[in-house]
Protein backbone atom coordinates (compact mmCIF):
# COMPACT_ATOMS: atom_id res chain seq x y z
CA UNK A 1 0.00 0.00 0.00
CA UNK A 2 2.46 2.51 0.85
CA UNK A 3 4.35 1.99 -2.58
CA UNK A 4 1.25 2.48 -4.62
CA UNK A 5 0.70 5.84 -2.46
CA UNK A 6 4.59 7.09 -3.48
CA UNK A 7 4.22 5.94 -6.98
CA UNK A 8 0.77 8.07 -7.29
CA UNK A 9 2.73 11.02 -5.32
CA UNK A 10 5.63 11.13 -7.89
CA UNK A 11 2.84 10.68 -10.56
CA UNK A 12 1.19 13.39 -9.12
CA UNK A 13 4.37 15.90 -9.09
CA UNK A 14 5.60 14.70 -12.62
CA UNK A 15 2.04 15.88 -13.93
CA UNK A 16 2.06 19.29 -11.88
CA UNK A 17 5.47 19.52 -13.06
CA UNK A 18 4.44 18.62 -17.05
CA UNK A 19 1.56 20.53 -16.88
CA UNK A 20 3.39 23.53 -15.69
CA UNK A 21 5.44 23.21 -18.83
CA UNK A 22 2.69 23.13 -21.06
CA UNK A 23 1.51 26.63 -19.17
CA UNK A 24 4.72 28.28 -19.45
CA UNK A 25 5.14 27.14 -22.87
CA UNK A 26 1.88 28.26 -23.74
CA UNK A 27 2.38 31.73 -22.24
CA UNK A 28 5.84 31.88 -23.85
CA UNK A 29 4.01 31.17 -27.37
CA UNK A 30 1.44 33.67 -26.51
CA UNK A 31 3.75 36.46 -25.86
CA UNK A 32 5.47 35.66 -28.99
CA UNK A 33 2.74 35.16 -31.09
CA UNK A 34 1.04 38.40 -29.78
CA UNK A 35 3.33 40.71 -29.03
CA UNK A 36 3.72 43.69 -31.71
CA UNK A 37 5.72 46.82 -32.24
CA UNK A 38 4.86 50.19 -34.31
CA UNK A 39 7.42 52.53 -34.49
CA UNK A 40 6.15 55.61 -36.47
CA UNK A 41 9.00 57.88 -37.88
CA UNK A 42 8.66 61.61 -38.97
CA UNK A 43 10.75 61.97 -41.62
CA UNK A 44 12.22 65.26 -42.84
CA UNK A 45 12.49 66.43 -46.80
CA UNK A 46 16.61 66.27 -46.94
CA UNK A 47 18.15 68.50 -50.05
CA UNK A 48 19.77 66.77 -52.36
CA UNK A 49 22.42 67.95 -54.83
CA UNK A 50 24.35 65.63 -57.27
CA UNK A 51 27.29 67.60 -59.69
CA UNK A 52 29.07 65.41 -61.99
CA UNK A 53 30.87 65.40 -65.55
CA UNK A 54 30.18 63.35 -68.56
CA UNK A 55 32.00 63.25 -71.49
CA UNK A 56 30.65 63.50 -75.37
CA UNK A 57 31.84 62.37 -78.46
CA UNK A 58 31.46 65.41 -80.73
CA UNK A 59 31.19 63.85 -84.27
CA UNK A 60 32.31 66.44 -87.59
CA UNK A 61 30.17 68.93 -88.54
CA UNK A 62 27.24 67.95 -91.60
CA UNK A 63 27.43 69.46 -94.78
CA UNK A 64 24.39 71.96 -95.68
CA UNK A 65 23.47 69.27 -97.67
CA UNK A 66 22.82 67.20 -94.97
CA UNK A 67 20.15 67.71 -92.15
CA UNK A 68 21.32 68.05 -88.36
CA UNK A 69 20.14 65.07 -86.77
CA UNK A 70 17.28 65.17 -84.47
CA UNK A 71 17.31 64.25 -80.86
CA UNK A 72 16.06 60.74 -81.78
CA UNK A 73 18.86 59.85 -84.20
CA UNK A 74 21.32 61.14 -81.37
CA UNK A 75 19.67 58.94 -78.30
CA UNK A 76 19.67 55.74 -80.87
CA UNK A 77 23.84 56.75 -81.30
CA UNK A 78 24.06 56.69 -77.63
CA UNK A 79 22.82 53.68 -77.44
CA UNK A 80 24.72 52.47 -79.48
CA UNK A 81 27.71 53.86 -78.13
CA UNK A 82 26.54 52.31 -74.54
CA UNK A 83 26.39 48.83 -76.05
CA UNK A 84 29.44 49.45 -77.16
CA UNK A 85 31.07 50.11 -74.73
CA UNK A 86 29.23 47.05 -72.29
CA UNK A 87 30.81 44.78 -74.74
CA UNK A 88 34.43 45.84 -74.35
CA UNK A 89 34.03 46.15 -70.78
CA UNK A 90 32.32 42.48 -70.70
CA UNK A 91 35.32 41.11 -72.83
CA UNK A 92 37.98 43.09 -71.07
CA UNK A 93 38.69 45.41 -74.13
CA UNK A 94 37.17 48.29 -72.48
CA UNK A 95 38.36 51.40 -74.12
CA UNK A 96 39.92 54.64 -71.88
CA UNK A 97 38.36 56.89 -73.33
CA UNK A 98 34.56 56.58 -72.54
CA UNK A 99 31.84 58.40 -73.69
CA UNK A 100 28.34 59.21 -72.20
CA UNK A 101 27.15 60.74 -75.16
CA UNK A 102 27.24 61.65 -78.90
CA UNK A 103 26.78 65.12 -80.36
CA UNK A 104 27.53 67.36 -83.19
CA UNK A 105 30.14 70.02 -83.39
CA UNK A 106 28.68 73.32 -85.10
CA UNK A 107 31.23 76.42 -86.05
CA UNK A 108 30.97 79.83 -87.27
CA UNK A 109 33.35 82.46 -87.61
CA UNK A 110 32.20 85.91 -86.61
CA UNK A 111 33.40 89.57 -86.45
CA UNK A 112 31.99 92.81 -85.12
CA UNK A 113 32.08 96.39 -84.16
CA UNK A 114 30.52 98.24 -81.81
CA UNK A 115 30.90 102.05 -80.04
CA UNK A 116 31.30 103.12 -76.45
CA UNK A 117 31.73 106.34 -74.53
CA UNK A 118 33.91 106.60 -71.65
CA UNK A 119 32.29 107.08 -68.11
CA UNK A 120 35.33 108.75 -66.45
CA UNK A 121 35.13 113.16 -66.73
CA UNK A 122 38.36 114.24 -67.21
CA UNK A 123 40.14 117.88 -65.75
CA UNK A 124 37.48 120.90 -66.48
CA UNK A 125 37.85 123.58 -68.80
CA UNK A 126 36.50 126.81 -68.44
CA UNK A 127 34.85 128.54 -71.41
CA UNK A 128 31.90 131.34 -72.36
CA UNK A 129 28.52 130.02 -71.57
CA UNK A 130 26.18 130.72 -74.61
CA UNK A 131 22.86 129.97 -75.42
CA UNK A 132 19.76 131.09 -77.00
CA UNK A 133 17.53 133.73 -75.38
CA UNK A 134 13.84 134.97 -76.67
CA UNK A 135 13.39 138.77 -76.68
CA UNK A 136 10.15 139.85 -76.02
CA UNK A 137 8.66 143.61 -76.60
CA UNK A 138 5.63 144.23 -74.77
CA UNK A 139 5.55 148.07 -75.28
CA UNK A 140 3.62 149.53 -78.05
CA UNK A 141 6.64 150.98 -80.30
CA UNK A 142 9.69 148.87 -82.06
CA UNK A 143 12.74 148.41 -80.56
CA UNK A 144 16.24 147.98 -81.91
CA UNK A 145 19.24 146.16 -79.90
CA UNK A 146 22.87 146.21 -81.47
CA UNK A 147 25.19 143.78 -81.41
CA UNK A 148 27.11 143.30 -78.35
CA UNK A 149 23.76 144.37 -76.09
CA UNK A 150 23.93 143.68 -72.45
CA UNK A 151 21.88 140.93 -71.00
CA UNK A 152 22.22 140.97 -67.01
CA UNK A 153 20.74 138.42 -64.93
CA UNK A 154 19.15 138.80 -61.22
CA UNK A 155 22.70 137.52 -60.17
CA UNK A 156 24.37 140.40 -62.32
CA UNK A 157 26.04 137.66 -64.59
CA UNK A 158 26.32 139.69 -67.97
CA UNK A 159 25.69 138.03 -71.43
CA UNK A 160 26.14 140.40 -74.74
CA UNK A 161 23.61 139.18 -77.98
CA UNK A 162 25.57 138.49 -81.04
CA UNK A 163 23.37 140.41 -83.94
CA UNK A 164 21.66 143.62 -84.08
CA UNK A 165 18.37 142.97 -84.06
CA UNK A 166 14.89 144.82 -84.52
CA UNK A 167 12.14 143.63 -82.12
CA UNK A 168 8.64 144.71 -83.20
CA UNK A 169 5.86 146.23 -80.94
CA UNK A 170 3.91 143.75 -79.00
CA UNK A 171 6.68 140.65 -80.71
CA UNK A 172 9.57 138.42 -79.41
CA UNK A 173 12.70 137.91 -81.42
CA UNK A 174 14.89 134.54 -80.27
CA UNK A 175 18.93 135.01 -80.84
CA UNK A 176 22.06 133.81 -79.51
CA UNK A 177 23.57 135.41 -76.45
CA UNK A 178 27.28 134.80 -75.04
CA UNK A 179 28.89 135.39 -71.28
CA UNK A 180 31.21 138.22 -71.15
CA UNK A 181 33.39 136.22 -68.66
CA UNK A 182 34.60 132.69 -68.69
CA UNK A 183 33.22 130.36 -66.02
CA UNK A 184 30.41 127.85 -64.34
CA UNK A 185 29.08 131.22 -63.35
CA UNK A 186 27.96 131.87 -66.83
CA UNK A 187 25.64 127.87 -67.24
CA UNK A 188 22.51 129.74 -66.30
CA UNK A 189 19.28 128.34 -66.94
CA UNK A 190 15.56 129.47 -65.99
CA UNK A 191 16.00 133.12 -65.54
CA UNK A 192 14.94 136.18 -66.81
CA UNK A 193 17.60 139.06 -68.17
CA UNK A 194 16.75 142.49 -67.97
CA UNK A 195 18.33 144.91 -70.40
CA UNK A 196 20.24 147.67 -68.68
CA UNK A 197 21.10 149.73 -71.69
CA UNK A 198 17.14 150.83 -71.68
CA UNK A 199 15.19 152.79 -69.36
CA UNK A 200 14.42 152.00 -66.08
CA UNK A 201 10.49 151.84 -67.52
CA UNK A 202 11.39 150.23 -70.51
CA UNK A 203 13.13 147.91 -68.52
CA UNK A 204 9.90 146.80 -67.23
CA UNK A 205 8.01 145.93 -71.08
CA UNK A 206 11.45 144.90 -73.17
CA UNK A 207 13.64 142.20 -71.36
CA UNK A 208 14.95 138.57 -72.37
CA UNK A 209 14.41 135.33 -71.11
CA UNK A 210 15.64 131.61 -71.78
CA UNK A 211 14.01 128.17 -72.22
CA UNK A 212 16.72 125.63 -71.78
CA UNK A 213 19.86 125.99 -69.89
CA UNK A 214 23.21 127.83 -70.55
CA UNK A 215 26.31 125.74 -71.19
CA UNK A 216 29.51 125.83 -71.73
CA UNK A 217 31.03 127.87 -68.66
CA UNK A 218 32.82 124.62 -67.44
CA UNK A 219 32.60 121.76 -69.57
CA UNK A 220 34.84 118.51 -68.85
CA UNK A 221 36.62 115.80 -71.32
CA UNK A 222 35.67 111.97 -71.47
CA UNK A 223 38.56 110.05 -70.37
CA UNK A 224 38.83 106.04 -70.99
CA UNK A 225 39.66 104.02 -68.23
CA UNK A 226 40.48 100.31 -67.61
CA UNK A 227 36.95 99.13 -67.04
CA UNK A 228 35.67 101.21 -69.65
CA UNK A 229 37.58 99.10 -72.22
CA UNK A 230 37.23 95.66 -70.67
CA UNK A 231 33.06 96.43 -70.42
CA UNK A 232 33.28 97.01 -73.91
CA UNK A 233 35.43 94.00 -74.97
CA UNK A 234 32.52 92.13 -72.60
CA UNK A 235 29.78 93.80 -74.53
CA UNK A 236 31.00 93.25 -77.85
CA UNK A 237 31.76 89.85 -77.32
CA UNK A 238 28.45 89.22 -76.19
CA UNK A 239 26.94 90.70 -78.92
CA UNK A 240 28.91 88.42 -81.79
CA UNK A 241 27.64 85.10 -79.82
CA UNK A 242 24.38 86.38 -79.64
CA UNK A 243 25.28 86.93 -83.64
CA UNK A 244 26.77 84.03 -84.33
CA UNK A 245 23.74 82.07 -82.56
CA UNK A 246 21.44 83.59 -84.95
CA UNK A 247 23.87 81.83 -87.73
CA UNK A 248 24.08 78.44 -85.71
CA UNK A 249 20.07 78.44 -85.66
CA UNK A 250 20.34 78.11 -89.70
CA UNK A 251 21.77 74.91 -89.09
CA UNK A 252 20.00 73.63 -85.92
CA UNK A 253 17.59 75.71 -83.85
CA UNK A 254 17.96 74.00 -80.61
CA UNK A 255 21.22 75.27 -80.09
CA UNK A 256 21.42 77.95 -77.35
CA UNK A 257 24.28 79.94 -75.47
CA UNK A 258 24.78 77.55 -73.31
CA UNK A 259 25.90 74.53 -75.85
CA UNK A 260 28.74 77.36 -77.32
CA UNK A 261 32.02 77.47 -76.48
CA UNK A 262 33.96 80.86 -77.75
CA UNK A 263 37.17 81.00 -78.80
CA UNK A 264 38.79 84.72 -79.28
CA UNK A 265 40.39 85.24 -82.22
CA UNK A 266 40.55 89.04 -81.97
CA UNK A 267 39.76 91.94 -80.20
CA UNK A 268 41.25 95.43 -79.91
CA UNK A 269 40.38 99.10 -79.50
CA UNK A 270 40.67 102.22 -80.89
CA UNK A 271 41.36 103.94 -77.78
CA UNK A 272 43.75 103.23 -74.47
CA UNK A 273 43.47 103.68 -71.22
CA UNK A 274 43.76 107.84 -70.61
CA UNK A 275 43.09 108.55 -73.86
CA UNK A 276 40.59 112.04 -73.73
CA UNK A 277 38.06 111.07 -76.20
CA UNK A 278 34.36 111.37 -76.19
CA UNK A 279 33.74 107.79 -78.29
CA UNK A 280 35.54 105.04 -78.92
CA UNK A 281 34.96 101.67 -80.65
CA UNK A 282 36.15 98.19 -80.13
CA UNK A 283 36.41 95.51 -83.08
CA UNK A 284 37.02 91.46 -82.39
CA UNK A 285 36.31 88.29 -84.37
CA UNK A 286 35.18 84.65 -82.56
CA UNK A 287 35.11 81.16 -83.53
CA UNK A 288 31.92 79.59 -81.90
CA UNK A 289 31.77 75.89 -81.26
CA UNK A 290 28.69 74.53 -80.37
CA UNK A 291 28.06 70.95 -78.74
CA UNK A 292 24.53 69.75 -79.44
CA UNK A 293 23.39 66.82 -77.72
CA UNK A 294 20.52 65.01 -75.94
CA UNK A 295 19.60 67.49 -72.29
CA UNK A 296 16.65 64.95 -71.81
CA UNK A 297 19.42 62.02 -71.66
CA UNK A 298 22.15 64.05 -70.18
CA UNK A 299 19.35 64.68 -67.12
CA UNK A 300 17.91 61.25 -66.62
CA UNK A 301 21.57 60.24 -66.19
CA UNK A 302 22.15 62.63 -63.75
CA UNK A 303 19.26 61.63 -62.08
CA UNK A 304 20.74 58.14 -62.19
CA UNK A 305 23.82 59.33 -60.65
CA UNK A 306 21.76 60.91 -58.21
CA UNK A 307 20.15 57.22 -57.05
CA UNK A 308 23.55 56.27 -57.15
CA UNK A 309 25.02 58.19 -54.08
CA UNK A 310 21.78 57.56 -51.85
CA UNK A 311 22.74 56.53 -48.23
CA UNK A 312 21.27 53.25 -47.35
CA UNK A 313 17.22 53.84 -46.44
CA UNK A 314 17.05 57.03 -48.54
CA UNK A 315 14.88 57.70 -51.28
CA UNK A 316 14.38 60.44 -53.45
CA UNK A 317 10.80 62.27 -53.11
CA UNK A 318 11.32 64.14 -56.32
CA UNK A 319 13.50 65.92 -58.65
CA UNK A 320 13.58 70.06 -58.63
CA UNK A 321 14.17 69.91 -62.38
CA UNK A 322 14.34 73.93 -63.04
CA UNK A 323 17.44 73.67 -60.88
CA UNK A 324 18.96 71.79 -63.51
CA UNK A 325 21.79 73.30 -65.16
CA UNK A 326 24.80 72.44 -67.01
CA UNK A 327 28.47 73.70 -68.97
CA UNK A 328 30.39 72.77 -71.58
CA UNK A 329 33.81 73.25 -69.42
CA UNK A 330 36.33 71.46 -71.69
CA UNK A 331 36.11 71.01 -76.26
CA UNK A 332 39.01 69.10 -77.44
CA UNK A 333 38.39 69.28 -81.00
CA UNK A 334 41.35 67.11 -81.88
CA UNK A 335 40.37 64.49 -79.89
CA UNK A 336 36.56 64.57 -80.66
CA UNK A 337 36.00 65.24 -77.22
CA UNK A 338 33.95 67.72 -75.13
CA UNK A 339 33.49 67.71 -70.91
CA UNK A 340 30.06 68.64 -69.66
CA UNK A 341 29.58 69.68 -65.70
CA UNK A 342 25.71 68.94 -65.06
CA UNK A 343 23.94 69.84 -61.75
CA UNK A 344 20.72 68.86 -60.15
CA UNK A 345 18.97 69.67 -57.06
CA UNK A 346 16.33 67.13 -55.50
CA UNK A 347 14.63 66.28 -52.66
CA UNK A 348 14.79 63.10 -50.49
CA UNK A 349 13.41 60.98 -47.02
CA UNK A 350 13.17 57.92 -45.30
CA UNK A 351 12.39 54.32 -46.64
CA UNK A 352 11.40 51.41 -45.47
CA UNK A 353 13.25 49.12 -47.81
CA UNK A 354 15.95 47.01 -46.22
CA UNK A 355 14.69 47.57 -43.02
CA UNK A 356 15.65 43.67 -41.52
CA UNK A 357 18.87 44.59 -39.99
CA UNK A 358 17.20 47.63 -38.21
CA UNK A 359 14.99 45.32 -36.63
CA UNK A 360 17.92 43.02 -35.34
CA UNK A 361 19.19 45.82 -34.37
CA UNK A 362 16.53 47.03 -32.78
CA UNK A 363 15.08 43.61 -31.36
CA UNK A 364 14.37 44.00 -26.96
CA UNK A 365 14.91 47.22 -26.97
CA UNK A 366 12.73 49.56 -25.73
CA UNK A 367 10.64 52.91 -26.54
CA UNK A 368 13.68 55.08 -24.89
CA UNK A 369 16.11 53.24 -26.49
CA UNK A 370 14.30 53.15 -29.86
CA UNK A 371 14.42 56.97 -30.27
CA UNK A 372 17.63 57.49 -29.31
CA UNK A 373 18.34 54.89 -32.03
CA UNK A 374 16.21 56.72 -34.67
CA UNK A 375 16.78 60.68 -33.51
CA UNK A 376 20.47 60.47 -34.02
CA UNK A 377 19.67 60.28 -38.00
CA UNK A 378 19.12 63.95 -39.14
CA UNK A 379 16.61 63.00 -41.37
CA UNK A 380 14.08 61.98 -38.45
CA UNK A 381 12.52 64.62 -36.71
CA UNK A 382 10.24 62.88 -34.39
CA UNK A 383 9.59 58.68 -33.19
CA UNK A 384 6.62 57.20 -32.06
CA UNK A 385 6.65 53.50 -30.53
CA UNK A 386 3.58 51.90 -29.97
CA UNK A 387 3.71 48.19 -28.30
CA UNK A 388 0.80 45.94 -27.95
CA UNK A 389 -0.51 43.51 -25.84
CA UNK A 390 -0.18 46.36 -23.03
CA UNK A 391 1.88 43.96 -20.96
CA UNK A 392 5.03 44.61 -24.22
CA UNK A 393 7.78 46.55 -23.60
CA UNK A 394 10.27 46.23 -25.93
CA UNK A 395 10.45 45.84 -29.67
CA UNK A 396 9.46 41.72 -30.34
CA UNK A 397 12.78 39.43 -31.78
CA UNK A 398 10.35 38.38 -35.13
CA UNK A 399 10.60 40.76 -38.37
CA UNK A 400 6.89 40.60 -38.88
CA UNK A 401 6.17 41.67 -35.78
CA UNK A 402 7.70 44.83 -36.06
CA UNK A 403 5.91 47.50 -38.17
CA UNK A 404 8.16 50.32 -39.38
CA UNK A 405 6.26 53.32 -40.94
CA UNK A 406 7.43 55.97 -42.44
CA UNK A 407 5.42 59.77 -42.74
CA UNK A 408 5.81 63.57 -43.43
CA UNK A 409 6.55 65.74 -40.41
CA UNK A 410 3.14 67.24 -41.12
CA UNK A 411 1.13 63.57 -41.01
CA UNK A 412 3.29 62.13 -37.68
CA UNK A 413 0.54 60.57 -35.70
CA UNK A 414 1.07 61.74 -31.86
Amino acid sequence: MRKMSYRMKVYKIVAALFLCAVILSSVFIIHFALSRATIILSSRETPLFVKKDFTVQIQSQKSEAEPAPSLEDLSQEIKAVELSLAKDKAQGTESIAQYDFVGELIEVQISGEKKFKPTAIGKSVEGFAQGIVTIINDSNYDQTLVKTTRLLTPENVLFRIQQTVVVRKKGSVTMLAVADKKGASGDVGGTVFRIPGLSQSAQKLIYAKIDKPFVGGLSSSSVVTKPDITNAEIALVEEIENKGLVEMHAQNSNITLKDVVPEIISLSSSAKEGDGVDEFSVSGQLLLRAVHFDKKALLDLLKQRLRDELKPNEMVLYYDEPSFDYEITSLNKDENKAVVTASLKAFGALTTENMDKVKTLLAGSDASAVQSYFLKNPNISAVSVRFWPFWVKSVPRLFDHVNIIIVGEDEMVK
